[in-house]
């Protein structure tokens, strides 16, 4: 099959951890450049670029955006993942594809990728004008290159000449590849909610940093909490830990409940619960773009401040906490018929003196 390249680039790095992961070493023609020029040279054509944040390696991410559309290009760095400003700076003024610190996340791009490379078909992709995709491929293609890309709300579907009305990446993800044909099974789809839409989203705080966990939105819609739709036949709760799994990457333990929200309209009814949560580890957040987001970071009540929102919500919760606002018991919310019990408020750890 086709044995893509991948482009190494950065003087400041160490790549020893990436030489040793033998499957994709395999599969990858690897190309350490080792000067600006070298770098320069190699660029044209390449399916992969993987650089830091270091002068000249964003100098090679410009110019090789400038020349191609199509090539997925990550930035390997841990500033770039702790710095909300830079990171969004990083997607929206130099166009990556993904910003991220941790070798498994990488890994698991780049295989993707080469499911892409490897599936060759006779569809290109709309934005970038990658070509002889299969539909499993432009499927797999469209989240993972275009995550951060503004919505495409009205054209004709590639694959079955249907004119769509909705957001493209909406339709070529239900409509098409693997959940399309029904091999997967993928919860959000419109049908599954109920005439009682229930949402539920997630401010999470690290007790140790006192960062908020925040997921950057497709579209280049901002950051904004973990949530989400509740499935049909699922506890709020548990969608509540699913959410923040698929968006943001990150296991969290419920503690609390902040606010029930509830929107009657003339033909359904929105309900909305807003969770406290605090990580169970310290996993790194998610930072390959699919469907669900195009990543997660986190970050603090300043940078949060001055940060491109999805809306202001992120904040509002913010400074609530930070203010010593209440946490209510998850106990409010119970199944019916529950045994009636007293629980005393849940008071989040390391609170602000």
């Amino acid at each position: 099959g086709t044995r893509p390249c991948l482009l190494l680039y950065s003087p400041g790095e160490s790549w020893e951890w990436f030489k040793a992961l033998g499957e994709v070493q395999q599969q990858y023609e690897i190309v350490e450049a080792s000067s600006y020029h070298d770098a320069m040279n190699r660029s044209k054509g390449n399916h992969v670029l993987l650089c830091g944040v270091d002068e000249r390696a964003l100098d090679i991410v410009k110019h090789v955006r400038s020349v191609s559309k199509d090539v997925f290009i990550c930035v390997y760095n841990e500033r770039a993942c702790d710095m909300p400003v830079l990171r969004m700076k990083l997607f929206n003024e130099l166009k990556v594809n993904m910003v991220s610190y941790h070798p498994e996340s990488i890994t698991c791009a780049l295989m993707r990728v080469l499911r892409i490379v490897q599936n060759p078909g006779k569809f290109d992709c709309v934005r970038c004008g990658a070509k002889k995709l299969s539909e499993d491929s432009l499927c797999l293609h469209e989240p993972l290159y275009h995550a951060n890309d503004k919505s495409i709300d009205r054209m004709e579907c590639p694959i079955c000449r249907k004119t769509i009305r909705g957001p493209y990446a909406v339709h070529l993800h239900h409509k098409h590849g693997p959940i399309g044909r029904g091999e997967e099974f993928s919860g959000d789809a419109q049908s599954s909610h109920p005439r009682l839409y229930s949402f539920a989203l997630v401010v999470c705080r690290n007790p140790n940093t006192r960062k908020y966990l925040v997921v950057q939105e497709f579209c280049n819609s901002g950051y904004w909490l973990p949530g989400g739709a509740v499935d049909a036949g699922e506890d709020i709760k548990i969608a509540a830990l699913r959410e923040t799994k698929e968006e943001a990457g990150l296991d969290v333990e419920l503690k609390g409940i902040l606010r029930f929200e509830m929107s009657p309209r003339k033909e359904y009814v929105r309900l909305r619960v807003i969770f406290y949560a605090e990580p169970l580890n310290e996993d790194l957040p998610k930072s390959i773009p699919d469907f669900e987001s195009v990543g997660a970071t986190w970050i603090s009540a300043e940078e949060l401040a001055h940060s491109h929102l999805r809306g202001k919500e992120p904040l509002r919760w913010c400074n609530y906490l930070e203010n010593g606002g209440s946490v209510y018991p998850l106990t409010l919310l119970t199944r019916e018929s529950t045994k009636v019990t007293l629980s005393d408020p849940f008071v989040p750890t390391n609170e602000a003196n």
